[in-house]
């Protein structure tokens, strides 16, 4: 397996990882964009058996194509690589950026999709059994048709239902639903829904769609990482398992 690393992440948010490299003494090579007026360049640390030209020259088209919003990293699996032939096309390199590229975020990239929902006869203790089950502090309520009538959050069924001495398991969530809720739309900007949350002292917003159906629910805790952060964690997530291969 290569991975190639842009340049400038190697100072910064990916260090730790080149440091690792570099102690292991892990073959490298430098690429640079083909683009007559792109600087941009990236080290690529690869497998002793992997063809160096084969990689300068297989990873130049993709460099090309994402020109000029270069990704982070790269990834070229080692068996993709055809010894036998010299072709471009021979390496196969899978670009690991999309989620963690710094770009204007939208609600749907960062909500919940298909939330658990419950309906207004629903038992309490169903409810909090859902809550529990889901690990979730509260549930969008819906109609037979998945429109959204309301919200129950944990308090709800906590402080208010049980403070009233109710049967948890005879009595609807229906008295406890809070109708006057705010919502947003998948393409409503991330920061609108975070400024909604805080105007509002909410922690979640349903997501609805044109016919008012809840499609997603968003929390304060959906909010993106820093980039750096967001680089780390998409890192480890996807490439975790070959690091351990090679004893990275």
């Amino acid at each position: 397996m290569a991975i190639a690393i842009r340049i400038d992440a190697t100072k910064t948010s990916l260090k730790r990882l080149v440091d690792k490299y570099t102690k292991a003494d892990r073959p490298a090579i430098r690429v640079r964009c083909p683009e007559s007026t792109c600087q941009q360049e990236y080290v690529v640390y690869h497998e002793p058996s992997m063809d160096k030209v084969q990689l300068c020259e297989g990873l130049a088209p993709y460099l090309r194509r994402d020109h000029p919003k270069h990704p982070v990293l790269y990834e070229i699996p080692e068996p993709t690589l055809d010894g036998d032939s010299k072709n471009a096309d021979a390496i196969r390199a899978r670009l690991l950026y999309r989620r963690i590229q710094v770009t204007s975020t939208r609600v749907r990239d960062v909500m919940t999709e298909h939330p658990i929902c419950c309906v207004p006869s629903d038992t309490v203790q169903h409810v909090a059994s859902l809550m529990r089950d889901e690990d979730v502090g509260c549930l969008p309520v819906v109609d037979i048709s998945r429109r959204l009538v309301g919200i129950v959050t944990d308090r709800d069924v906590c402080c208010r239902a049980t403070a009233d001495g109710v049967d948890p398991k005879a009595t609807t969530i229906e008295p406890y639903i809070t109708h006057s809720i705010v919502t947003c739309v998948p393409n409503d900007e991330f920061k609108h829904c975070l400024e909604l949350i805080r105007k509002h002292g909410i922690r979640r917003v349903p997501v609805v769609d044109e016919d008012g159906c809840c499609i997603g629910i968003v929390a304060l805790s959906d909010a993106p990482d820093s980039s750096r952060i967001k680089v780390e964690k998409e890192f480890v997530r996807s490439i975790r398992s070959t690091l351990k291969k090679h004893g990275i």
